[in-house]
């Protein structure tokens, strides 16, 4: 199956997001085309570290501790709601 998703969760595309899409579209397509079934179900495929760098800029920590101090739980609700 062909799983395909957004490329980040709250950043702008870059040049390694648009390669990565191009082969995940070209290989399932190519095998396609030459008789194979490809299923192709849309999903997500992104990861956090987006999320948590925009919380850390937000929240002004720069290092591990600084968010152990500021406190896991409250930084982890923060991610989510971003």
């Amino acid at each position: 199956m062909f799983y395909d998703g957004p490329p980040t969760a709250n950043n702008r595309p870059h040049i390694g997001h648009v390669e990565a899409r191009t082969f995940k579209d070209l290989y399932p397509r190519f095998r396609a085309m030459t008789g194979y079934s490809v299923a192709r179900k849309a999903g997500w495929d992104c990861h956090g570290l987006p999320v948590e760098v925009e919380v850390e800029h937000q929240i002004g920590t720069k290092s591990k501790r600084d968010i152990e101090a500021f406190g896991i739980g409250r930084f982890v609700e923060l991610c989510e709601r971003t």
